[in-house]
C-alpha cells in the first residue's frame, strides 16, 4: 500500500516485501486455511479432520496452484467433505459460498438441484414463501 493506504496494484504476491504481508489477500487466505486446519478445536475444520495438501505448506506452492486471489473472493472448497487441494478449491464470491453451505435446503427443479435461494432468484418467488412451502410440505411453485 502506498502512504495513502491504497493497495499497490503492481505488487506481485511473491515480492519479498509483499509476500507475508497483512496487506496481501492471497497470503491472508493461505494463513487462515492453515490455521483452521491445524486448530484441533476448530469444530468445522481441524476437529473433524479437514486438511490441506502437503504441497500447500509453502505459500509459493499455494500461489502456483491457485493464483492470486481475485478481489471480492475468498478460498472455497467445492466439496465441503474434502480437504483443501488444487482440485477441490476455487476463489469464490460470497454468493457462491452461501450456496455451498451444508445447511442449505436443496430441491430439484426442472431436473436440476438448486438451493432455495437459487430457486427464488430464478423464479422470482420470495425465498421465505418457498421456505414456508417446503417446510409445510406444499408444492414449491404452486400459485407462483
Amino acid at each position: 500500500m502506498d502512504r495513502l493506504g491504497q493497495q499497490n496494484k503492481n505488487a506481485h504476491p511473491m515480492d519479498p516485501r509483499y509476500l507475508r504481508s497483512s496487506r496481501n489477500p492471497t497470503y491472508l487466505s493461505h494463513k487462515a486455511m492453515r490455521r483452521r486446519c491445524n486448530d484441533k478445536s476448530s469444530k468445522y475444520y481441524g476437529a473433524v479432520g479437514v486438511t490441506y495438501c502437503d504441497r500447500w505448506e509453502l505459500f509459493r506452492n499455494f500461489v502456483d496452484d491457485m493464483g492470486v486471489r481475485p478481489a471480492g473472493t475468498t478460498l472455497e472448497r467445492k466439496d465441503g467433505t474434502q480437504g483443501y487441494t488444487k482440485e477441490n478449491c476455487i476463489w469464490a464470491t460470497p454468493k457462491v459460498q452461501a450456496n455451498n453451505r451444508r445447511n442449505n435446503i436443496v430441491v430439484e427443479h426442472e431436473g436440476v438441484n438448486k438451493t432455495l435461494a437459487q430457486l427464488s432468484e430464478d423464479t422470482g418467488v420470495n425465498y421465505y414463501t418457498l421456505h414456508y412451502r417446503h417446510t409445510h410440505g406444499n408444492a414449491l411453485l404452486v400459485g407462483a
